[in-house]
């Protein structure tokens, strides 16, 4: 088999996992009032999560160390209050690892080519922990940042970009100035050939200390049948990446409940 049709099972397969992981999820016996709290969203930009009912618990950043086990893994940043208001403040510096820009995943053609990708100074450390909440020492649920829930529910690893359009944000520290710009090309097909490129444009200007990165999925889209009755699915053509330092004013505060916080409700 040639190494273009392996690449495109990979995805396949992949693809088909998170699919059916989903459909598990949707079968778990929740109530029509558990799923109404699978997720509470802010007005706006504001860092309030309306219909909390969690009460007071903290704001935690997870992964800034290398290992789980390690001390420091999870830095306490802030609070929320009983009505759903929250306050952090992010750590003036922090430990990258020895993982750098040059390394990282998502602002790197990690699938796909480019042409001669390069840093203005690749060594720059590079971490991209995990905003959660938690309660008396156990997790409550994750933090997103995004322009809708429904970019953080369809987005998976294997769909490339497929979905609705808009963005999410995701929190990084960059220990130096760094810049890149790139365009990815990733070829998509069926076995018997490429039938559709998609590109990942990536145009980023980290500043020394926190960074968003944006991810915006927007313009012009791609109709494929895949056949075997899937219907047409519809691609973005374009993923961009980008580096910001204050929220869009789309952008809204998303808190996912793990399966523990929806059970107990507070």
């Amino acid at each position: 088999m040639k190494e273009g049709a392996v690449k495109i099972k990979e995805f396949q397969d992949q693809l088909a996992k998170e699919q059916k992981a989903k459909a598990n999820q949707k079968k778990s016996p929740t109530t029509s009032e558990d799923y109404s709290k699978k997720y509470l969203i802010s007005k706006g930009t504001g860092t309030k999560f309306e219909n909390w009912t969690y009460g007071e618990a903290e704001v935690v950043l997870v992964g800034m160390t290398r290992y789980p086990n390690s001390p420091g893994y999870t830095k306490k940043i802030g609070v929320v209050e009983s009505n759903g208001r929250f306050t952090f403040d992010l750590p003036e510096k922090a430990s990258t690892h020895k993982t750098t820009v040059a390394d990282a995943r998502w602002v790197n053609c990690m699938t796909g080519t480019t042409t001669n990708q390069k840093w203005t100074n690749p060594s720059a450390g590079y971490l991209r922990p995990d905003i959660r909440i938690m309660k008396n020492g156990e997790e409550l649920g994750n933090v997103w940042l995004s322009s809708s829930n429904d970019i953080i529910d369809g987005w998976t690893t294997a769909n490339d970009y497929y979905g609705i359009p808009g963005h999410r944000m995701q929190l990084v520290y960059v220990s130096a100035p760094s810049n890149t710009e790139a365009v990815c090309t990733i070829e998509r097909g069926r076995s018997s050939g490429k039938d559709f490129d998609l590109y990942k444009k990536i145009n980023v200007q980290f500043k020394k200390g926190w960074n968003l990165v944006k991810t915006t999925f927007e313009g012009e889209r791609i109709p494929i049948n895949w056949g075997g009755g899937s219907g047409i699915q519809s691609y973005y053509k374009d993923e961009k990446i980008t580096a910001v330092q204050d929220l869009s004013s789309d952008t809204k505060w998303l808190f996912y409940p793990n399966w523990k916080a929806l059970q107990s409700g507070n």
